[in-house]
């Protein structure tokens, strides 16, 4: 669609350049939608809202609240052991 829209330029169109230059033709199926919900929500774990489906799942969350849950208890135990 670029070539296009240099095309139309070059003809002298700059108006239909620009409006093709500004579309998006990029179909927005089930399938690319499908694949960013299961790359956000199961690969990276993240929360997620898409066309009625919420996934709350926050693995970054999650581990930081383990690591200060966690550290205050090594540490008690380093504290100890010496």
């Amino acid at each position: 669609m670029k070539a296009v829209g240099l095309l139309a330029d070059r003809l002298g169109r700059p108006r239909l350049a620009q409006r093709i230059d500004g579309r998006s033709f990029l179909l927005h199926t089930a399938v690319p939608r499908r694949i960013e919900w299961l790359l956000v929500t199961e690969l990276l774990e993240l929360p997620c809202r898409q066309h009625g489906r919420v996934s709350r799942r926050n693995a970054m969350a999650d581990d930081a609240l383990e690591r200060q849950m966690l550290d205050p208890a090594a540490q008690a135990f380093a504290a100890h052991d010496h």
